[in-house]
C-alpha cells in the first residue's frame, strides 16, 4: 500500500533502490486508475460539449420564435413611432451619431429602420460638427502615409455631407431645429478642398432654410 511511505513523502528523504523498485510497483494501479480516469473524463466531456451544442441550437430556435410574439415586433405603427418620438434627447438637438437615436433605432431590426426613415419628427433636429477629428476617426499618429491619409479623410468628408443631406431630405417638411459647431483651424485640415467643406455644409442648410 502507498501508505507505508506516507510519512516520508514531501521530505528529503531519500529510498533506497529497493525501495524505488518497490514504490515503482506499487504506482502501477494508481497509474492505471488515472489513465482510466482520464479516458473517462474525455468520454463526458465529449458528451457534454454535444449536449452544449444541442442546447445552443434550441436556444437560437426559441430566441427566434418568441420574437416572432414579442410586444414590440406588435405594437401599432403609430405606438412606436411616439416611443422614439421619446428617445430623442430633450435638452439639446439629436447628433449624427449610431449610438443614439434615431440612428441606433434604425439599427434594430429592419421593422423598425422602415418605420425610423419614414418618420420625419425624428430628423427635424440635428447638431453638426465640422473639423472635427475624432469625429473622423482620424489621429495624427494613424502611421500612414500623407496621400493615403487625404484620400481616407476626403472619403469620409463626402459621406458626412452626404449624410447631413440625407438626414435633412428625411425631415420632409418639418420644421427644422439645427444646431452648427465648427473649429476653425484644425491643422490636420488644411488645403482648400477641407477649407471648403463648411461652404459645402452651409450650402446644403440654406435649401432649408425655409424650415
Amino acid at each position: 500500500m502507498l501508505a507505508e511511505f506516507a510519512s516520508r513523502l514531501h521530505t528529503n528523504y531519500v529510498p533506497s533502490d529497493r525501495e524505488i523498485s518497490h514504490i515503482k510497483q506499487l504506482l502501477v494501479e494508481p497509474q492505471m486508475g488515472l489513465l482510466t480516469l482520464d479516458k473517462e473524463i474525455q468520454r463526458v466531456q465529449g458528451l457534454l460539449n454535444d449536449l452544449l451544442l444541442k442546447r445552443d441550437a434550441l436556444q437560437r430556435m426559441l430566441k427566434a420564435h418568441e420574437a416572432l410574439i414579442s410586444i414590440p415586433r406588435r405594437l401599432p405603427r403609430d405606438i412606436l413611432q411616439e416611443i422614439f418620438l421619446h428617445c430623442l434627447p430633450t435638452d439639446r438637438n439629436a447628433v449624427m451619431s449610431c449610438k443614439e437615436a434615431p440612428l441606433l433605432l434604425g439599427r434594430i431590426c429592419s421593422n423598425w429602420r422602415t418605420i425610423v426613415y419614414a418618420t420625419p419628427q425624428l430628423w427635424s433636429s440635428v447638431h453638426i460638427c465640422v473639423f472635427e477629428c475624432e469625429s473622423f476617426g482620424f489621429l495624427p499618429d494613424l502611421g500612414i502615409d500623407y496621400e493615403t491619409y487625404l484620400t481616407l479623410s476626403e472619403r469620409i468628408r463626402c459621406s458626412r455631407i452626404q449624410a447631413v443631406r440625407d438626414w435633412l431630405n428625411r425631415a420632409g417638411s418639418c420644421p427644422l431645429s439645427i444646431s452648427y459647431y465648427t473649429i476653425p483651424g484644425t491643422p490636420h485640415w488644411n488645403g482648400t478642398d477641407y477649407e471648403m467643406y463648411p461652404d459645402h455644409i452651409m450650402k446644403i442648410l440654406l435649401k432649408f432654410s425655409r424650415q
